[in-house]
């Protein structure tokens, strides 16, 4: 599976738990609600943009919800850290 087909099962399995539109997690991720749809069309995105997505779903999953497996999500936000130093 592609970076680009896991970051948007990852988001797809998110905006699912939370009831929300893949346009609505675009713009809370990325403050730009067409950047995730857009890729779901055929677009791109960028590393950056990818990781801001992959952060802010880690943060924000709904703790009443299971994670899913084998998917993009941090374990924890000391990961994002740690990855950030490296």
């Amino acid at each position: 599976m592609t970076l680009t087909l896991r970051l948007l099962a990852l988001s797809e399995a998110y905006c699912e738990a939370k009831g929300i539109a893949l346009a609505t997690l675009s713009g809370y991720a990325l403050r730009d609600s067409r950047t995730l749809p857009r890729l779901r069309n055929g677009g791109s995105i960028t590393l950056r943009n990818c990781e801001r997505v992959i952060e802010w779903i880690s943060k924000n999953w709904p703790t009443d919800k299971a994670k899913p497996d084998g998917l993009l999500l941090l374990k924890s936000p000391d990961e994002i850290c740690e990855r950030g130093a490296a």
